[in-house]
């Protein structure tokens, strides 16, 4: 019994309940903002909101070309201090260049391109400064992470959601969908600012760094990039159905309905990624140690497998009460996709997010795109062939079949990794 509370103890120094209740509070505060601006907006706004949204989404999966990623990595790795702050330097103005290049192309998608929805088009160019926004923001949650500053990370995050609870829901009643796209700048704006005093000293340092080499920039941008590649394709499994769904059906009321569908879902996902949040610098500064990776994985595995067994469960069974009761009658057509999503969230979140983020921290991101590539295909030719033929229903049974066959392909790959260096390593 004391080996646990010892453990807990450590757990909670360093951080990791931090995090975890940030997440459970900034999940239960999106939670009540998307109520609220469903509440708000009729259901045809909400629809046309949803896609708007998802088509700037999708552009978004190439921010910073992936230097998020690259900046965690590098940062979080063993190397000397002054080193690391020229990769930090390096990971800001690089990435923001790239962002103001996706913000041009996406005013340009807005304003030019016919799109399935034209209604959302005007919302799409309003959206198109938030990516500079969202960068620094994550750049600066990154810093923080790097620095194991675990409890101003948390009220970085916090302070963010907060300030899009207030912003975002007073701007939609106000001001209907223009005014919920005004809330998120404005929260960006102040949480940019207040974790810039986060992390002044950091900045401060950056000033006066050496500049990388062309070598050590070709080596985090290499990584970074096919970083990019793998989560932006792993990340279609979220946006890919609601765009064929525009597509392929043209109604923002069942695009109201799937997005329904997949809040609960997809928001639950903050189990794991708080999880994985807290662990990253510390299996980064350990992927050479492979008996450390596989005793502390196997330990994660098991409390993953019994919580979202038990989580995916209760949505199942209360899925038409969940549904009436936070959305309304209206939205009850929901409940099959709703199902179908709470069993992928079950295997997503128990497989396929810890799986491909060790084998990031591994620095095996290659394999995670051959991963992401296939789930990719897969993922569009199923809602190509279902969405026609079954809506929403459709669109979720893809992302579960979509969801299993990458965890199919990347659980049983990490294992063998670790096992095969541990088998090495004991040869030596």
């Amino acid at each position: 019994m004391d080996k646990y509370v010892n453990r807990l103890k450590t757990l909670l120094q360093k951080g990791l309940f931090h995090i975890m209740g940030t997440n459970i509070l900034n999940y239960l505060i999106s939670f009540v903002t998307n109520i609220l601006i469903v509440r708000f907006l009729s259901k045809t706004n909400y629809g046309i909101f949803s896609y708007a949204y998802n088509q700037y989404s999708l552009f978004l999966l190439f921010s910073g070309m992936g230097l998020i990623s690259g900046v965690l990595q590098f940062g979080s790795e063993k190397r000397p201090d002054e080193e690391k702050e020229s990769y930090f330097r390096f990971g800001l103005t690089a990435g923001l260049i790239f962002n103001l290049l996706i913000s041009t192309f996406i005013f340009l998608y807005g304003r030019f391109v016919n799109i399935s929805i034209p209604e959302s088009a005007p919302y799409i160019c309003e959206l198109m400064l938030l990516p500079l926004f969202d960068y620094v923001f994550n750049y600066i949650a990154i810093l923080l992470r790097i620095r194991k500053k675990n409890k101003e990370y948390a009220r970085l995050m916090n302070i963010n959601t907060i300030l899009y609870f207030l912003f975002a829901c007073s701007g939609a009643y106000f001001y209907g969908i223009t005014g919920t796209i005004l809330g998120r700048y404005f929260a960006f704006s102040l949480s940019i600012i207040i974790g810039i005093r986060f992390c002044k000293y950091d900045f401060q340092k950056m000033r006066g760094v050496q500049k990388l080499y062309s070598s050590q920039k070709r080596g985090i941008l290499k990584y970074s990039i096919i970083a990019c590649l793998s989560n932006s394709i792993s990340s279609l499994l979220y946006l890919i159905d609601i765009a064929l769904i525009g597509l392929y059906i043209k109604d923002s009321v069942t695009v109201a309905v799937y997005k329904v569908a997949t809040t609960i879902p997809n928001a639950m996902v903050f189990i794991p990624s708080s999880i994985m949040v807290f662990i990253y610098p510390y299996f980064a500064e350990q992927n050479q140690n492979f008996d450390w990776i596989k005793q502390k994985y196997y330990s994660m595995l098991k409390a993953l497998l019994l919580v979202n067994a038990f989580i995916s469960l209760l949505l199942v069974i209360f899925a038409p009460y969940i549904i009436s009761i936070l959305w309304g009658q209206e939205y009850l057509d929901a409940v099959i996709p709703f199902r179908i999503l709470s069993f992928s969230y079950f295997i997503s979140a128990s497989f396929r997010i810890p799986c491909g983020n060790i084998l990031a921290m591994l620095r095996k991101v290659k394999v995670n795109l051959v991963v992401s590539i296939i789930s990719g295909i897969c993922n569009i030719l199923l809602d190509m062939v279902l969405i026609p033929y079954m809506g929403p229903n459709g669109a979720a049974v893809a992302t579960l079949s979509v969801v299993a066959i990458s965890s199919v392909i990347a659980f049983p790959y990490l294992l063998y990794y670790i096992n095969s260096n541990i088998s090495d390593s004991r040869k030596v």
